[in-house]
């Protein structure tokens, strides 16, 4: 593993990923609707994947393994999941809802030791808890 490319495609992914967010809200405060919002991300989003896997392998052969079915779920997960952002964005401030959001990592992390035995070190599980701290901090102090 190259952790000099590893570490600069996650700040990449933090940078465009925040942009998204404020863009995002920038959509919903100019009266744009979130399922327009949500539409045009997909259309953009499917335009370069295809694009991008079309120039690095060429047209895929179409498949009938498991990992079709996982695809599905992930990509309903991510499209459901994009709605109820924008839905919960178009209501309260960025500051609060993007936060809170961004502790969807600890899902994964949660799900990936339960169901595939991901062995977490000490130092995993403190993170986890310091994101969970951090988390309930800001609802408490947001609370109505």
């Amino acid at each position: 593993m190259n952790y000099a490319v590893t570490l600069v495609l996650c700040i990449a992914t933090l940078l465009l990923w925040g942009a998204w967010g404020f863009f995002g809200k920038l959509a919903l405060a100019n009266d744009m609707p979130p399922l327009l919002v949500l539409l045009l991300e997909s259309i953009v989003a499917l335009g370069l994947v295809i694009f991008i896997v079309l120039i690095r392998i060429g047209i895929p052969e179409a498949s009938k393994g498991p990992w079709s079915v996982y695809g599905l779920i992930s990509g309903s997960a991510l499209a459901v999941g994009l709605l109820t952002y924008y839905l919960a964005l178009n209501r309260s401030a960025v500051s609060f809802v993007v936060v809170v959001t961004s502790a969807y990592p600890l899902i994964a992390l949660l799900l990936n030791a339960l169901l595939l035995k991901e062995k977490l070190t000490l130092l995993q599980y403190v993170g986890a808890g310091l994101v969970v701290i951090g988390v309930g901090l800001l609802v408490a102090t947001n609370a109505p």
